[in-house]
């Protein structure tokens, strides 16, 4: 069976103001009806059932995580599984946690790891390329979905594909391209980036995952002893009153540490299977404009929004009436440089 197993914890303000620490961009509605985190739990209902889905987040974030998910179809009455974690300690932790719940449930269960806070545009393909992907995980294999990158963007981390996976062990559905991986490059110079994008050799690393949880858990127990460890503590308390005492006093002394670091940059399991699906990660607003709808000055305004003769601008509210007369991003940046004392820059 497959579950989705979303890691909704994490705090951040990369899309400040409206992102705050303790109400991060998951939470935030930015593209459509519904917020980043209900896109995500909506994004594989067609292929997963609400009681196959899994949220792992925080104890602070956890009455907005069961608010948002009630006021999704299907997902009343908390159908899905909500994790809590008593402290943060990166993704590692978060992934055991969730795959000793799956495997207690379903011994042979393939996880999908999503991020909650990213945007998918081509829902379809994606869900395609989820069921054509289940049959690499299920011969044991940890399967990266490899963003085909667009643009030399720095601030992503990058995958560098190696060899054809070997198809005639292990025949692929039609259409599936996969490969081994070679490398895990962390975020490049500007110059590294443009040679990654030309060599059509690597992808952009987005966090989304699939693989038996059985297998992570023995990729866990062989590169992170320590946590396999506690994770062991913690399975033999699943379902019991003394759960979350024990969850508190291994996770007090696990490190953190990601998923990538720990595990899949030393596997020998892991593949790479290209994804042309629309992603972004979202990460600041000139993302989120050039995702939204536009009028024909390039401007994306909310409705309450008054505006003379504006150009290319993003701008958002929900509250008060806004008034903008001939903003850019250009007059912007001008206007910036000036109270920095810096020289006005052209663009």
């Amino acid at each position: 069976m497959l579950h989705a197993v979303i890691l909704a914890g994490g705090s951040g303000t990369r899309l400040w103001p409206l992102s705050r620490v303790h109400y991060p961009k998951q939470f935030l509605q930015l593209l459509g009806d519904h917020t980043l985190l209900q896109q995500t739990v909506l994004r594989l209902r067609e292929v997963i059932p609400a009681e196959c889905v899994w949220i792992v987040t925080e104890k602070e974030q956890e009455f907005i995580v069961r608010s948002q998910l009630g006021n999704l179809p299907g997902f009343e009455g908390n159908k899905a599984h909500i994790l809590v974690e008593p402290l943060p300690r990166n993704t590692a932790a978060a992934i055991g946690l969730a795959a000793l719940h799956v495997c207690r449930r379903d011994p042979q269960g393939v996880m999908v790891l999503l991020p909650a806070d990213h945007w998918i545009e081509q829902q379809s393909v994606f869900v395609a390329l989820v069921q054509k992907a289940l049959s690499l995980a299920q011969q044991g294999r940890l399967v990266s979905l490899g963003i085909i990158p667009d643009r030399p963007e720095t601030g992503y981390g990058y995958i560098r594909r190696g060899a054809p996976f070997p198809a005639l062990l292990a025949p692929l559905p039609n259409g599936l391209v996969a490969y081994q991986v070679d490398q895990f490059v962390e975020k490049p110079q500007l110059l590294s980036a443009q040679h990654y994008v030309a060599s059509n050799e690597y992808y952009w690393n987005a966090g989304i995952f699939l693989w038996q949880a059985a297998v992570i858990l023995a990729e866990i127990a062989t590169h992170l002893p320590v946590l396999h460890q506690g994770l062991g503590e913690i399975s033999q308390h699943l379902g019991t009153d003394e759960c979350w005492d024990v969850l508190r006093a291994v996770y007090s002394r696990l490190e953190a540490i990601s998923i990538d670091y720990g595990v899949l940059e030393k596997s020998t399991r892991l593949v790479v299977v290209p994804a042309d699906i629309g992603w972004s990660d979202l990460g600041d607003w000139t993302a989120v404009h050039r995702l939204s709808a536009r009028d024909e000055r390039g401007n994306t305004l909310s409705p309450n929004v008054f505006d003379l003769k504006s150009e290319n601008s993003f701008v958002y509210g929900d509250r008060r009436l806004i008034a903008t007369i001939g903003f850019s991003r250009a007059t912007a940046g001008a206007r910036r440089a000036k109270r920095r004392g810096l020289p006005k820059l052209s663009r």
